[in-house]
């Protein structure tokens, strides 16, 4: 079964990343900070709507780069955010730094779809 975290874990991550940035953590809309961490979870007829933990840990990825829910430090959050989601599930998400944040900056700027976010993670991903 697979395991989720809350809002609470997810802003915890936030405030981590932005004290060592020495900047102020802020939400700044706490609907999109919701829908992005509960968008995993989606299910449509009793079914989820990511099958795999690589399209449920994509979908949340996505959201909370693309969403932009905190004032700062949305792609850093929503990297640490997919890592602990995958370590929670018995996965390590291996990527060097510099691929991670060129991977962050093009799912901002690029926008691909959920699927190519997925295969991404997928090859960047080791079971504990």
């Amino acid at each position: 079964m697979t395991e989720f975290f809350d809002i609470e874990e997810v802003y915890k991550i936030h405030e981590a990343i932005i004290k060592r940035a020495g900047t102020k953590a802020a939400v700044r809309d706490f609907t999109l900070l919701h829908s992005a961490i509960e968008r995993p979870k989606a299910t449509f007829g009793g079914r989820s709507l990511y099958p795999t933990l690589f399209a449920m840990a994509a979908a949340l990825l996505q959201s909370l780069c693309m969403n932009h829910p905190f004032t700062d430090g949305n792609k850093r959050t929503a990297w640490a955010s997919t890592k602990r989601f995958f370590w929670i599930n018995g996965y390590h998400l291996l990527a060097k730094p510099h691929d991670a944040a060129d991977f962050m900056v093009r799912v901002d700027n690029e926008k691909p779809d959920l699927k190519e976010i997925a295969s991404w993670l997928k090859r960047h991903c080791k079971k504990q």
